[in-house]
Formats: C-alpha cells, structure tokens, sequence
C-alpha cells in the first residue's frame, strides 16, 4: 500500500508526495495554493490510492505529465485519466519504451500490466501556464532516451530516474545513455537557482545547492547510481 509523505508547502505551490507500488516510486501532486487545481507527475502502480489520495486533499487535476516511461512510473495513467478526463502528456521518444512497459513488469516484478493507452505525445517544450504559476521542460535524455524533467516557477524541479538524492540514475537499461545522463544532470544544475528544491522518482528531495555540491565532489570519482528497492518510502 502506499504512503503519503508530509507535504511542502512553498509559494504558490504544495507539493504531495505519494509513495507507491514495489518500487516505491513517488507519484508527485503538484497543488496550486491559489485554485486547489492540480498537475500531476508519474502516477505510478496504484491508482485506487492515488485517486483516494487526491479526493481526499479535495484537489482538482487539470493534467498529468510523465518523466519517462518505465513501467513504475505509468501504471496508474489510465486510470487517472479516465477518473479526471485530463491529458497525460509524454516525450514522443517515448512511445516504444511504454508500448513495452508490461514487458518490463513482468521481467523485473513478475507483475501483469497492460501499457498504457491513454497518453498524449508531445514533441516541443512549450511553457505551461496555470493558476500555479509556469511548469517548463528541461529535455534529459540518458536514463530515457525522451526523459524529461518538470521545473514549476524555478522552485520546484521534477527529475523522474534522471537524478536522485546522491545518486545518478541507473544507464544499464535499453536507451539508456551515461553520456547522456551526465550532460542532463549539468543541464539541471546550471540552468536552475541554487534555492530549487529537486524531487526524484524514487527517494527524498535535496536541493540544487546540495547536488551542486555532490556533483562537484563526485567529478573526482565515478558517480554512484541508483539501485531499486534499497530505498524505502
């Protein structure tokens, strides 16, 4: 079952963060303090508790939106859809890897699922306007090919696999690219102020500064990456 992590509350925006399904993926519920309108990132495994989560902080979900497209990350997207009639947008790099994402299931988790159908394809980076002020993309290919992150008015950014607290994320996956992740991970912390909280697809949040100062050190060094499952909600 999933666990609901204590909220953040910064300006103009609360950030919900939902731990779920056996990679304890986080399911991210992005809330304008103003409107009570929502946007959500990478509804994960379990949509009965996402949608029992979101009814019960009385929010309005007005779209979704995908890091990449590995399976524990997109499980609930039809669901999710089709409870709110919302959009699930991803990078159209991604469509072969979700088409296979019930491949992966059952190869990492031995679980069914179908992949999902409901999505929205997207292949430019426009700015989106809401009552929570400006959601931009940052293209960060390496874990994905088509990953992207999610930076909200440069205080929040939404990294998916790419970067995790102290660790990179994995590239021992089909399309995945350490060249490439390096580069998206320079990408993130030289574009976005210091002050900008970053939240991962699995783990706990840090800071731009903080993972400044990680990434400096670790430049003498292989960087460490990510292993599923050795962190808990």
């Amino acid at each position: 079952m999933g666990v609901s992590r204590s909220p953040l509350a910064m300006d103009r925006l609360t950030i919900h963060t939902l731990c779920n399904g056996s990679h304890k993926e986080n399911c991210y519920l992005i809330e304008s303090n103003k409107t009570h309108e929502c946007i959500v990132v990478d509804p994960g495994s379990e949509g009965s508790f996402l949608i029992a989560s979101i009814n019960k902080l009385n929010l309005k979900v007005i779209k979704i939106l995908l890091t990449h497209g590995h399976f524990d990350h997109v499980g609930a997207v039809d669901t999710l859809v089709k409870e709110y009639g919302v959009i699930c947008e991803v990078s159209v790099i991604e469509k072969r890897l979700i088409r296979q994402a019930g491949i992966y299931a059952y190869r990492f988790n031995r679980e069914k699922m179908l992949p999902p159908s409901c999505l929205t394809y997207v292949d430019d980076s426009e700015d989106f306007y809401w009552s929570g002020g400006v959601i931009r993309s940052l293209i960060t290919p390496g874990h994905t090919s088509g990953g992207r992150a999610y930076v909200f008015n440069d205080k929040a950014v939404f990294t998916g696999d790419t970067l995790f607290h102290s660790y990179l994320g994995p590239t021992n996956y089909p399309e995945s690219n350490l060249e490439h992740i390096e580069a998206s991970v320079n990408l993130i912390l030289n574009v976005l102020p210091e002050s900008c909280l970053i939240f991962p697809g699995h783990g706990k949040s840090w800071s731009i500064r903080e993972a400044r100062e990680w990434w400096a050190a670790t430049m003498d060094d292989h960087p460490q990456f990510y292993l599923f499952g050795e962190k808990s909600c």
